[in-house]
């Protein structure tokens, strides 16, 4: 917000002087707020302000003069270029996630096609045992298929692509390391007021600093971790709850965790995720509560429904 209302200054004073004398006042003032106003959701500014008001300093030295109109186009296509600029550093610096993200959600795609491909041959066994009579067989059987698809189910029921990559990227991560992991969702993920890749990264996020947390706790204590990811709608608000095993955290550790960059439980880490998180449930107007008692880690992301 603030570098928005310092580019409507700057943007309000350059056409001003550089119209002035050139322009009635009052026409150059709506030009000027129009022009503010129209623009200031596109522009970013960087290091560049120097030379901007730079340019203002020289209308002023030069007064009411026509080749002020040059300088106004000067600081214009400025304030283009160094925007460009820094979206383009934006997308150089994303783009590993962006791959990585992509990569998720083409493994997720390809195993919902090969147990797409494999259903039949799945039926056509059970249909073989029960022929036979052999009721127990095709009982374990249909088990251990279920099992399976379990997996899958609780990952994409519900969800676009993107989030169901996400919930089926970590399950098996999960799973992977012997973590009891559960997803108890009322209302898919995807209904969440937020843009998907804000999405991602908050689901992403949560679930990574959980099954870290939830790692630790399996190393320390020699036993079974747990993490649950649950989503329930309650009078306007949803809330988006996750919970996992973890060792003790330091008190001053804890009070900062989601309130001061940089902080983190995580030995040469920067923390980041943690103020991705506060962030997003930040910008979306909603609130966040955590809290450790005992072994278990607490942290509620309460999103408003409608934005």
């Amino acid at each position: 917000m603030r570098t928005r209302i310092v580019y409507t200054g700057l943007c309000i004073t350059h056409i001003m002087l550089a119209t002035n004398g050139l322009l009635p006042f009052l026409l150059s003032s709506i030009l000027a707020i129009a022009a503010a106003v129209g623009t200031w959701k596109f522009v970013k500014l960087d290091q560049s302000i120097w030379i901007q008001l730079l340019i203002i300093v020289v209308y002023l030295i030069n007064g009411p003069k026509i080749e002020n109109i040059v300088l106004l186009i000067g600081g214009a296509l400025l304030f283009i270029y160094s925007t460009t600029m820094q979206k383009r550093l934006i997308i150089r610096t994303l783009n590993p996630d962006m791959n990585k993200q992509l990569h998720q959600f083409n493994e997720t795609f390809q195993m919902v096609r090969k147990e797409r491909h494999d259903y039949l041959k799945h039926v056509a066994a059970i249909q073989y045992l029960l022929e036979k009579e052999q009721f127990k067989e095709a009982k374990s059987y249909m088990a251990n298929l279920l099992n399976r698809y379990e997996e899958t189910n609780l990952s994409i029921k519900g969800e676009h692509g993107a989030i169901a990559s996400v919930l089926h990227t970590h399950y098996k991560e999960a799973r992977s390391e012997n973590m009891a992991i559960n997803y108890q969702l009322d209302v898919p993920i995807s209904q969440l007021p937020i843009e998907s890749a804000d999405l991602v990264e908050l689901v992403g996020n949560i679930l990574e600093n959980a099954i870290f947390a939830c790692r630790e706790w399996q190393c320390e204590r020699g036993e079974q971790g747990f993490v649950e990811l649950s989503l329930q709608k309650r009078s306007g608000l949803f809330l988006l709850t996750c919970k996992n095993s973890t060792l003790p955290l330091e008190r001053e550790v804890a009070d900062q965790l989601f309130v001061t960059s940089g902080i983190s439980t995580k030995e040469h880490h920067t923390g980041l995720g943690t103020a991705i998180i506060q962030e997003i449930v930040h910008n979306h107007k909603g609130f966040l509560d955590f809290n450790t008692e005992k072994n278990t880690f607490v942290i509620t992301c309460k999103i408003p429904s409608v934005v």
